[in-house]
């Protein structure tokens, strides 16, 4: 599959408007390339004038995404924790926090990252997953 095809089936919906307009770039691109000597210079300009406004665009998209995510995880250091300390168990005791403990030890689960983590990570770039399991 090409690179064009390939980005506009992976497009999520709701951020449509923060990816880069490839296709338009394309198509300077090939304008460039047919262009006579005279008319490139021209060409060139408005292609890397393009290209420097759809990077501004994704970038003002991503710190927008940032600067939500942040709030979220603001709002989320604001809810009451339990006695572990762990705010996805809020109400748990201290014996269902030892058995939270001794079972990430045998199994090797890392725990969830707080939401400080979270939110560095983000910033920086990474992606992070976390295994959620239920008690029977």
């Amino acid at each position: 599959m090409k690179f064009g095809a390939d980005l506009k089936n992976s497009i999520v919906p709701e951020w449509a408007r923060g990816y880069i307009a490839y296709d338009a770039l394309k198509a300077r691109i090939k304008a460039m390339t047919a262009a006579e000597a005279a008319e490139k210079d021209a060409l060139e300009e408005d292609f890397f004038a393009q290209l420097e406004e759809e990077l501004e665009k994704v970038n003002r998209f991503y710190l927008e995404k940032i600067k939500e995510f942040d709030d979220a995880l603001s709002k989320l250091d604001g809810r009451p924790r339990s006695s572990s300390g762990d705010a996805f168990g809020a109400g748990a005791g201290a014996a269902d926090a030892a058995a939270d403990k001794a079972t990430r030890a045998r199994s090797k689960t890392p725990p969830p990252p707080s939401a400080a983590t979270a939110s560095s990570m983000l910033r920086a770039g990474m992606s992070f997953t976390t295994n959620f399991s239920t008690k029977s």
